[in-house]
């Protein structure tokens, strides 16, 4: 019962990002998550490494379309002036979310998606010294795939 469930949980969360991605007209962004889980399948380090790359600029695209570059800066709900220019995907994504979930995504939930984030942009941007093994690259990429669904939640929000 409890694979079943996680098959379940997992199998909602991807759908939705696809679908994201689909209805934001970003086909480069569901050809590099297949990408990802091309790499994962290989089972390898190496692999893992380039799964991490793909996940980076998966990421770094996502944010190009949503929340598009700017020389403005954001202030967040911790009060911190944050720079939105175009290497500061996380930044963006986050201010993304934050906009388009105020009232929804709140307290703990807002946190643990910043850290969930953060953890993933250290996978993806290790480089060959980050955490590349199978299990853990694995095990990052759901936690990319929960990322990315808060994201689409904040699409679909804008979208209504």
């Amino acid at each position: 019962p409890q694979e079943q469930i996680a098959r379940r949980v997992f199998k909602r969360q991807r759908q939705a990002v696809i679908s994201m991605l689909r209805e934001a007209k970003m086909k480069a962004e569901v050809e590099e998550l297949r990408s990802v889980e091309s790499k994962l399948a290989k089972g390898s380090k190496r692999s893992g490494m380039h799964a991490a790359y793909s996940a980076r600029i998966l990421l770094e695209g996502v944010a190009n379309h949503l929340f598009p570059p700017t020389k403005e800066k954001w202030v967040g709900r911790d009060k911190q002036e944050r720079s939105l220019g175009a290497k500061d995907f996380k930044n963006r994504l986050i201010a993304f979310v934050e906009k388009r979930l105020t009232g929804q995504l709140e307290g703990e939930e807002f946190r643990a998606f910043v850290g969930t984030l953060d953890l993933v942009m250290r996978w993806t941007g290790g480089g060959p010294h980050g955490s590349h093994e199978p299990d853990d690259a694995e095990h990052l990429y759901t936690r990319l795939l929960d990322a990315l669904s808060v994201i689409a939640r904040a699409y679909a929000a804008q979208s209504a």
